[in-house]
């Protein structure tokens, strides 16, 4: 659950951005190559199922075994495992969060042997992040993954490829002053379920790890950002600010079925047409403790947003995309 007071903001920021012309943005982001460092959601609170694939396709290293790393933290920052799994080349290693464990291989045996202990992550969901570890002088790039979130009371499941960063480096966030993240949704009303998913970023020498240090003047989250909420008219309304942890779990807004969650839409605003949610303006505590433009306090930092949204057993899953850097 949602546990930052939200804050109602006005829409000038939101209309300005929509008249400033864009230009691609350049990023070490990938959905078609093979990456470094791969970002994923889990959930295995109840009723829910959470399933995670991660296959090798990289530069081949003369036949060695490549190391994944392997960290599990909670929405709410908490440390949840650490583990190692081995890839030999073109190996697929599919990871249930309610039963994982380390595993190694060695080139030219044909099964992982499991070693180490058994850690089941049931009531908790958060973020996973796989970086590869292969030897010297050897490109990194060499994971694709994907994910499965199975919601077993309502009798759907959504899943997607994971996020995939080509080196240890985070593209620029400085989108998000401008034209911002944009999360797609379907009519709120007509959705059993929804569940958006968004997950702050930061790089920390060679590791992407999330966003974890809480702020005051943030009222104890760690991001937040200004957020509005458009319509198939080109309608655009603004809505209470969006602020998380390490991440945000919550429906778009009320759906068909009701959620523990609290809405990142409240129903008085929300569309009766599909639309968007839009985040921008967002901020962070900065190396001064004080609050900076997301990207701007002295650390380089993302964010990368997902939304799972299903009608009776047909589930989806639409990223989060950016518009774009104003010239």
């Amino acid at each position: 659950m949602n546990a930052y007071p939200v804050r109602v903001i006005v829409l000038s920021a939101f209309l300005i951005a929509a008249v400033l012309p864009a230009r691609a943005q350049t990023t070490s982001l990938t959905d078609l190559q093979p990456a470094a460092v791969l970002v994923m959601p889990f959930d295995v609170t109840a009723d829910h199922s959470s399933f995670m694939v991660v296959s090798r396709i990289g530069e081949t290293v003369n036949g060695q075994a490549v190391d994944t790393h392997w960290i599990f933290y909670s929405a709410d920052c908490a440390h949840l495992a650490d583990l190692s799994i081995v890839l030999t080349e073109n190996d697929t290693i599919v990871v249930d969060a309610t039963h994982i464990q380390s595993q190694s291989q060695e080139p030219g045996t044909p099964i992982n042997v499991q070693h180490g202990p058994v850690v089941d992550l049931s009531g908790a969901r958060g973020i996973v992040t796989v970086t590869a570890q292969p030897p010297p002088g050897v490109s990194p790039a060499q994971l694709i993954g994907s994910w499965t979130i199975a919601d077993r009371a309502v009798g759907a499941a959504f899943g997607t490829n994971a996020v995939g960063f080509t080196s240890f480096a985070l593209p620029d966030a400085t989108t998000l002053a401008m034209e911002g993240l944009a999360i797609p949704t379907f009519d709120p009303g007509t959705l059993d379920t929804s569940q958006v998913i968004i997950i702050g970023l930061e790089q920390q020498g060679d590791s992407i790890t999330p966003i974890a240090r809480p702020s005051a003047g943030l009222w104890g989250a760690h991001v937040c950002c200004n957020a509005a909420i458009t319509d198939t008219l080109e309608n655009v309304a603004s809505v209470p600010d969006v602020c998380f942890g390490c991440a945000l779990f919550a429906p778009i807004a009320p759906t068909r079925l009701a959620s523990a969650d609290p809405p990142v839409v409240p129903l008085a605003s929300s569309p009766s047409s599909a639309g968007m949610v839009v985040l921008n303006a967002c901020r962070s505590a900065g190396q001064d403790g004080k609050l900076a433009p997301l990207g701007a306090g002295g650390f380089s930092q993302y964010l990368v947003a997902f939304h799972g949204q299903a009608v009776g057993p047909f589930g989806v899953v639409t990223s989060g995309k950016y518009g774009g850097v104003a010239q």
